[in-house]
């Protein structure tokens, strides 16, 4: 049930609220995941309005699906609203903004609105103009997630969006800290709330007799020590680092194996890397791994391994898998960038490295490889870390802010 205080805000903010999200599922990003999973669970209504994939041959079956299911307080509603590029000088981008204004205005009938805009571009550019136009009849929240910060700064029109966009928001929420400083550096002014990424604890409550099974399929011997990372298979993520990284290790004597989930650009590359290091037989690439699989796969693992590294403006603003991964009771090695350091607690929940220092990681590795009452004890911490963030408890506390600071 909500507290007194969640029940004023939304007596405050009213029931009739759009999510506004370029993209949403059945494409999915931790940004997509962190709103999706809070709005299921707003006790009001939320349409989300978003992209049709209709003329896309490859998801419209995954769409089909997806829309069948129960969202909770979400009402889905797609349209054509694909945006390639930003830019008030190109008429097709002033089409497409102006369609995408008119269609919330159409959905609202003159109701007082809350937006809610999934990034500062090129969503929260309409929460921009419909406060500007609507004034007290439209109250827009933006969220940020850090990398869109960065990508902001390699673009004098995008950097100027973002500011204005920051700035005029009734409310910003950051992921993190780390993000919330770079949107303080670009918008000083702008009102910002953080408010971490959740994970859903229930689902990952898995028995000890599936994971044993599980692990004696992979066909390793009982005492492998079992690395794994579930990400999309991008630089950032910095696979390559830990296939190295083990390739010594296992030279060493430690008897690891590692698991891949997720696909991406750096597929092909780090196939190649493993062949070359002769550990195909210690490496398992197990391809995209559905939400519902998620839990066994890293209950049945040791060490979670994602150090991620800035690539460019590429950066975790925060990290929902650290969050699975504690709620299954599996330590983390996180990377020192970002928001990272905020999701794993350091010596408590996992340890925290210079992902881009092979010794640093190498040495963390063996830490936890070698100490399996250290993994058990950050495990039983990281339970509780993740309880402390369940979707539950950041749906409450979005409830709280944005209508406190709305509304009030």
């Amino acid at each position: 049930p909500l507290e007194n205080s969640s029940q004023s805000a939304l007596k405050k903010m009213g029931n009739f609220s759009i999510l506004l999200s370029q993209d949403f599922f059945p494409k999915i990003g931790g940004a997509h995941k962190w709103l999706y999973e809070v709005y299921k669970r707003w006790p009001n209504p939320v349409i989300v309005l978003t992209q049709d994939y209709s003329r896309h041959p490859e998801l419209i079956s995954q769409q089909i699906q997806f829309d069948s299911q129960n969202h909770g307080s979400i009402e889905i509603t797609r349209r054509d609203l694909e945006i390639d590029d930003i830019n008030l000088f190109n008429s097709k981008y002033l089409v497409r903004f102006f369609k995408t204004l008119k269609l919330i205005q159409t959905i609202r009938a003159q109701k007082t609105l809350t937006l809610h805009c999934l990034r500062a571009f090129p969503e929260g550019i309409a929460g921009l103009a419909l406060r500007l136009f609507c004034r007290q009849k439209c109250k827009f929240v933006t969220y940020a997630h850090g990398e869109e910060i960065l990508i902001a700064r390699t673009s004098r029109q995008l950097q100027l969006f973002a500011k204005l966009v920051y700035k005029r928001s009734d409310l910003v929420i950051a992921n993190s800290n780390s993000t919330k400083k770079l949107v303080k550096d670009l918008a000083p002014d702008a009102k910002i709330a953080v408010i971490h990424p959740g994970v859903d604890t229930n689902a990952f409550n898995v028995s000890v007799e599936r994971c044993t099974e599980y692990r004696k399929k992979l066909g390793w011997p009982e005492d492998t020590v079992i690395l794994i990372t579930i990400a999309r298979m991008e630089p950032r993520k910095n696979h390559a680092a830990v296939i190295e990284v083990m390739a010594g290790l296992l030279k060493e004597g430690l008897p690891l194996g590692y698991l891949l989930g997720g696909t991406g650009e750096e597929d092909a590359n780090l196939r190649k890397l493993v062949n070359k290091l002769g550990l195909d037989d210690r490496v398992k690439f197990l391809g995209r791994v559905p939400e519902k699989e998620k839990p066994l796969c890293f209950a049945s693992s040791d060490i979670h391994v994602m150090p991620s590294v800035q690539v460019g403006s590429m950066i975790e603003g925060f990290g929902i898998v650290f969050l699975e991964a504690a709620a299954a009771g599996v330590p983390s090695i996180a990377g020192n960038v970002g928001g990272q350091s905020e999701a794993v607690l350091h010596g408590k929940t996992g340890l925290v490295v210079d992902g881009s220092n092979l010794s640093e990681l190498k040495q963390a590795i063996r830490y936890l490889a070698e100490n399996k009452p250290i993994r058990e004890q950050m495990g039983s911490e990281g339970k509780i870390w993740a309880k402390k963030c369940d979707w539950d408890n950041v749906t409450q506390q979005s409830v709280v802010e944005i209508g406190r600071t709305l509304y009030s």
